[in-house]
């Protein structure tokens, strides 16, 4: 495991949709924006030439994949996309590839050249397994070692390239013997490899279970050899608060942030995304900023990966169609709100982090919610984050009276009675002041 990735933010990028070209090339010039913001890991949307047959939209799916080895040529060519990785390793950024194995396009290659890979229905059609993907069609990995032989090539292929990490789509559907077979092979050639998995939501996993198929737990895919994961075993709670405001689901997620701190090792880490190219934008549940920089803030506090989704800085509040040419706007009209993006990054991204050993929740107060980061060296850091439009008054027995530093913004902050007014987010660290000044 790469042992920075609690100081590490990524940038996630929809290449076609990035700038107005749309391509690689476009991207290789937006780097040193990328980098000014402080992300350290650039992760692209599949790059990978998209299928025909049953296309989505005009320009079809990204994750309908027709041939693993080839660029799409809308984004570019292979050799700019080596440019891409020469020119980010330059200015010290990683590329991570989104990688689809779960299933190709309809008229994928591999169907030609190896049926033998494919899942197919009782009737013996090539069909796909779970959800309303009508572009593509499932691979099969039951006693399939061919087929681990031959997506195990494609990893090393790209990791030889220079790629420093992958995005595993859909990572919990794929056997726990396919990830054995494979990590081990790739970490040979790059062991700082850094392996994302898109661990799906429990309900999608009850779904799956229940008509008798594979779908791994988040402690399966760890003990697999991932180093991150999605905040999915619990994100739904929040999700349902954000579009409801009905605190009960906040009671749930401080539950099941509890149960992940037990039932995962110490070690797993998760990346704190809430928006992506799969959910909402933090700008679409509110115009109100401070809730806006609560829920990002709230996200940054959280051991593990920091996680941008491109325009989220620039407050973009619309998802970009998957499947048209829809361009997103990374110009930036609020600076403040751009700079408190920048200065969470650069929080992120303290060495106090590597020493990180939890984050725990302390106590939901209405619509509000207070953290605590325990370190191994260090002293806590207490964080309060309101999820309302109003100010709202927080008490916690943690909350010492005394002086704090919010080291979001560097101003001191007095508690008395255990109590505060919070409105924008807070992240405290205890001072030894004379509070009476």
């Amino acid at each position: 495991m790469n042992n920075n990735l609690k100081t590490y933010t990524i940038y996630q990028v929809y290449v076609r949709n990035f700038t107005k070209e749309g391509t690689l090339k476009a991207l290789i010039n937006k780097l040193g924006y990328i980098k000014d913001l402080g992300a350290k890991i650039i992760q692209l949307l599949p790059i990978n030439e998209i299928g025909m047959d049953g296309r989505k939209g005009t320009l079809g799916s990204p994750y309908a994949i027709k041939d693993y080895y080839k660029i799409n040529h809308e984004l570019g060519t292979l050799d700019d996309f080596k440019e891409l990785i020469k020119k980010a390793h330059e200015m010290d950024l990683l590329i991570m590839m989104d990688v689809v194995f779960n299933h190709t396009s309809r008229d994928c290659i591999l169907i030609k050249e190896h049926p033998e890979f494919y899942y197919r229905d009782k009737d013996g059609n090539l069909a796909n397994r779970f959800g309303d993907w009508s572009d593509v069609y499932d691979l099969n990995y039951t006693n399939n070692l061919p087929l681990f032989d031959y997506v195990t090539k494609i990893l090393e292929y790209y990791t030889n390239l220079g790629v420093d990490g992958y995005r595993f789509d859909v990572a919990s559907l794929l056997p726990n013997d396919f990830y054995k077979y494979a990590i081990p092979k790739i970490r040979k050639i790059n062991k700082d490899l850094i392996l994302l998995g898109e661990a799906i939501e429990p309900g999608f996993a009850t779904s799956i279970r229940q008509n008798c198929g594979n779908a791994d737990s988040d402690s399966e895919l760890y003990e697999d050899g991932f180093d991150l994961l999605y905040r999915y075993s619990n994100y739904g709670f929040l999700r349902e608060y954000l579009h409801t405001h009905q605190t009960s689901y906040l009671e749930l997620y401080k539950v099941g942030i509890y149960l992940e701190n037990v039932t995962l090792p110490t070690t797993a880490l998760k990346i704190g995304t809430i928006e992506n190219h799969d959910c909402e934008r933090i700008c679409s549940y509110t115009n109100y900023d401070p809730l806006r920089m609560n829920i990002i803030a709230y996200s940054f506090f959280l051991k593990g990966t920091g996680f941008v989704y491109c325009g989220q800085e620039s407050k973009e509040y619309k998802l970009p169609s998957l499947f048209e040419k829809d361009l997103i706007s990374t110009k930036v009209f609020d600076t403040n709100y751009y700079n408190f993006i920048k200065k969470l990054i650069e929080l992120k991204s303290n060495k106090e982090n590597l020493d990180l050993i939890q984050t725990n929740v302390l106590k939901i107060i209405g619509k509000a919610i207070g953290l605590i980061n325990i370190y191994k060296n260090h002293e806590p850091i207490i964080g309060l984050f309101n999820f309302d439009v109003n100010p709202i008054v927080i008490k916690l027995k943690d909350l010492k009276d005394g002086a704090y530093l919010n080291i979001i913004n560097n101003e001191r902050v007095v508690i008395h009675n255990n109590s505060i007014k919070v409105n924008g987010p807070l992240y405290l660290k205890k001072l030894n002041d004379d509070i009476s000044r």
